[in-house]
């Protein structure tokens, strides 16, 4: 979709453009190249660049159409355009809200962090890359820090290929622990580096259930 976006930009969405539109849709595709969850507002960006060529290039066409074909294209265009937001206005009203007391425990690792914010609110955790917001949103103000989370753009890529590397238990994944200090791991239960490799270590399984796994490097006085 991107690589759409790019294409058709360049071929069309110049033409017949202001400068500033231009420029704002050339920003937006280059921040989501940096970084793809930039992706949806570099296509809103340049929508109007694509309009204003695409305008550009059919208004000779448009004159060309008979005038009882362009009456009956307009009100086609009419039509549709009422199907839309009748069609939104009954069905939008209608669907279900989402339980966020249901959804959020079976997504987020909420009985993990509960447990962590017992016991060591305070950790340096690896958690899981999609976790880190939430455990920032739960433990941040208590002094809580996470190894990543899901700005991949605010990280270097060596940082990147070491979580990948502690998460597989890859080679030398003990020692990466050990330089970035972290004493909290939080994971997805099928995960290899909590799945023995982290315990035979000596760390510490202190929450396991559905959604996470939880071990901290020095347990002791912390009952499980």
């Amino acid at each position: 979709g991107l690589l759409a976006i790019i294409v058709a930009t360049l071929l069309n969405g110049m033409r017949a453009t202001p400068g500033w539109l231009v420029a704002m849709a050339t920003a937006g595709i280059i921040g989501a190249l940096l970084a793809t969850r930039n992706a949806p507002l570099a296509a809103l960006l340049a929508l109007p660049t694509l309009a204003l060529g695409l305008g550009d290039r059919l208004s000779g066409r448009e004159r060309t159409r008979p005038a009882n074909v362009a009456t009956a294209r307009r009100v086609m265009e009419l039509a549709v355009a009422a199907v839309v937001v009748i069609g939104a206005a009954v069905i939008v009203p209608r669907l279900p809200a989402v339980n966020g007391d249901n959804v959020i425990p079976r997504t987020f690792p909420v009985i993990a962090v509960d447990h962590l914010e017992a016991v060591a609110p305070d950790a340096r955790v690896l958690a899981e890359y999609h976790w880190g917001g939430y455990v920032i949103y739960r433990l941040y103000d208590e002094g809580g820090r996470v190894f990543v989370d899901g700005r991949n753009d605010m990280y270097a890529q060596a940082i990147l290929d070491d979580y990948v590397t502690i998460r597989n238990a890859g080679a030398g994944w003990q020692s990466l622990l050990d330089y970035y200090h972290v004493n909290a791991i939080l994971l997805p239960p099928d995960t290899a580096v909590v799945n023995g490799p982290a315990q035979r270590e000596g760390w510490c399984e202190i929450e396991r259930d559905p959604v996470a796994v939880l071990l901290l490097r020095d347990c002791e006085g912390v009952s499980s």
